[in-house]
């Protein structure tokens, strides 16, 4: 069985549909010791999941001043505001990371 774990799907996407189109039923989350296996159902909450700006900060490395910059400018993901909680969806993060790769 192909184990793919959360990090692997942040830096190619592409292998959780690719995963799944397989047919592969789990893979393993890092959160969880290495016999624990998780659904594609999980894999897919996750992926399409949202983040607070901390973790949104710890997933990409960028730092949060720099997402809060980013905001301000209107050059950054795409993110929801309810009060003073700023959210974002992990999909959105991936693809903004990667054209902000491109565009280097």
């Amino acid at each position: 069985m192909t184990k793919i774990n959360k990090d692997e799907i942040l830096r190619d996407p592409s292998k959780v549909l690719s995963s799944i189109s397989l047919g592969l039923n789990s893979f393993v989350s890092p959160k969880n010791t290495k016999d624990t296996l998780v659904s594609p159902k999980d894999l897919l909450d996750w992926y399409f999941g949202t983040v607070d700006e901390k973790e949104a900060a710890r997933l990409t490395g960028f730092s949060t001043a720099c997402f809060q910059r980013h905001r301000w400018n209107g050059s950054g993901p795409p993110f929801s505001k309810t009060g003073n909680r700023v959210r974002y969806q992990r999909w959105a993060l991936l693809q903004w990371v990667n054209s902000s790769k491109d565009d280097k």
